[in-house]
């Protein structure tokens, strides 16, 4: 009987860190997401102005 509890009480433990590794491992998927669409974001903003600015001091009269 007691080492039936023992074992029952580490399965218990083993599913519950089982549970916090993969909420872990959702919460760092979404921090590395959030990251790269910063970063895309980022360089995509910068070349948009870039290209606009570029369009004002290229133009010529026609």
């Amino acid at each position: 009987m007691i080492l039936a509890d023992a074992l029952n009480t580490l399965a218990t433990l083993a599913q519950a860190f089982a549970i916090w590794l993969i909420a872990l491992a959702a919460a760092a998927t979404l921090a590395l997401h959030a990251l790269v669409a910063g970063i895309w974001w980022t360089c995509r903003t910068a070349f948009r102005t870039a290209r606009t600015l570029r369009s004002y001091f290229t133009w010529k009269a026609p």
